[in-house]
């Protein structure tokens, strides 16, 4: 595989691999599932698929500069087509202002599929793609190509269609229409009717390596290398993550993350309320996920703190703080503290009340 085949996908490289082999040999399935953890680069891989197969400069993944893969980035291409899930019009909302809102997030990720899109603050409501979107495939397909290439759908986070959306794209997926390719991405498969999934290739994604998103965050996005490294170890082999905590500015996240552990662990209930409440009045949930995902790694530093591994503390600067939060709270649990925030930041995506949310830190955090 050439050093230059699908330059915009971070990682992956058995995932490349599989795909450089197929374009060789000419053997394209009709569709394809990639489906793996959140930001690892299945939005970026589908992107790049449809570029490559239209590239007038035959380029796997797409060489970026020629008309027909700039055409594609602008989201001007007749044979490339992105599908998102997006929230419904406000009534309010005039219907050209709507569409402009999601052309822009769909430019937006064509810019860089490593970063979460959201509709807010002009659009609320869960995103979801309906069955007017797969009407609207079904058009595109009846029409002849003008030019030469492949007709290509992406359809991002395939799990959020309605059934209707569901049945109707398998009814297209029975009958595959020629000269063209569906990529579908999902971080949960088995949300997806099962009749879908077994007329899709299946193709897993992997985490990110350390190392390859220390590259990318430096020398595509200019993070400095000690907080590229940083931001590497805590987000857990996803780019999406390491970004998002890249978007805001770190140290006032770190204060933020002390201050909720001092509240968890406040002895006075009324204080404590105090403490927390500010958290779910204040903070937007994306800013509490910041913080969420800052307090895990000060329980994780904590936790090996203890142990006496000091090596494998991933914040150096934090050593002296660790060395007072272990004086003053003798009895705080770090491992059952990493447990709390994982499942506080799971309750979190699944929409539940704030306050039960914040709530839920408190468990069993003092022995």
């Amino acid at each position: 595989m050439s050093a230059a085949s699908f330059p915009q996908v971070i990682g992956q490289d058995r995932v490349k691999k599989v795909f450089v082999q197929s374009l060789t040999k000419a053997r394209l399935a009709h569709a394809y599932l990639f489906f793996g953890p959140s930001g690892v680069g299945k939005s970026a891989m589908a992107i790049a698929m449809g570029m490559g197969l239209n590239c007038s400069h035959n380029v796997f993944g797409g060489c970026g500069t020629c008309p027909s893969c700039i055409r594609i980035l602008r989201l001007e291409h007749p044979a490339f087509h992105l599908i998102l899930p997006v929230p419904s019009r406000p009534k309010s909302m005039k219907e050209e202002k709507y569409l402009e809102i999601i052309r822009e997030r769909k430019l937006a990720l064509m810019e860089n599929p490593y970063r979460a899109i959201s509709f807010a603050p002009e659009l609320s409501g869960l995103p979801a793609i309906g069955i007017d979107e797969i009407r609207g495939i079904k058009g595109e397909t009846r029409l002849v190509l003008s030019e030469s290439g492949c007709r290509v759908f992406v359809i991002c986070q395939a799990d959020r269609m309605t059934v209707p959306a569901m049945n109707s794209l398998l009814k297209l997926l029975e009958e595959p229409p020629e000269n063209t390719v569906f990529f579908l991405t999902t971080e949960v498969p088995n949300q997806i009717l099962p009749t879908i999934v077994s007329r899709c290739q299946k193709v897993p994604f992997d985490m990110i390596p350390e190392n390859e998103m220390i590259q990318a965050l430096t020398q595509r996005w200019g993070i400095s290398p000690e907080k590229a490294q940083f931001f590497a170890k805590i987000s857990g082999g996803s780019l999406s993550q390491a970004l998002r905590l890249s978007d805001t500015a770190f140290e006032k996240k770190r204060e933020n993350a002390l201050g909720l552990l001092e509240a968890l662990v406040e002895s006075d209930i009324h204080k404590q309320l105090d403490g927390l409440e500010k958290f779910w009045k204040e903070f937007e949930k994306s800013e509490l996920q910041h913080v969420l995902d800052i307090l895990a790694v000060l329980f994780r530093d904590m936790y090996f703190f203890r142990l006496g591994f000091p090596e494998r503390i991933i914040e150096a600067d934090w050593v002296e703080i660790l060395q007072k939060l272990h004086e003053r709270y003798p009895r705080l649990d770090p491992e059952q503290g990493m447990r709390n925030v994982f499942r506080a930041i799971d309750l979190m995506q699944k929409n539940v009340y704030l306050p039960l949310v914040i709530f839920s830190l408190t468990e069993k955090l003092i022995r």
